[in-house]
């Protein structure tokens, strides 16, 4: 695993610790659901960007 998914797992982690913790966030869960499918989403991407960048000829 890069360095890179590493950080975004450590980042997506400490949002749902966050999230959890917290009671104003927990009050707008829906935002918060929201928000930490788009942090998964981008860092699907990235991943995904990276990985390819790797296979890829140069």
């Amino acid at each position: 695993m890069t360095s890179l998914l590493l950080n975004t797992i450590k980042l997506v982690t400490a949002l749902i610790t966050l999230f959890t913790l917290s009671p104003f966030f927990g009050a707008i869960g829906t935002l918060t659901t929201l928000g930490f499918l788009v942090v998964l989403l981008i860092g699907l991407l990235v991943a995904i960007a990276e990985l390819s960048d790797k296979h890829s000829p140069r």
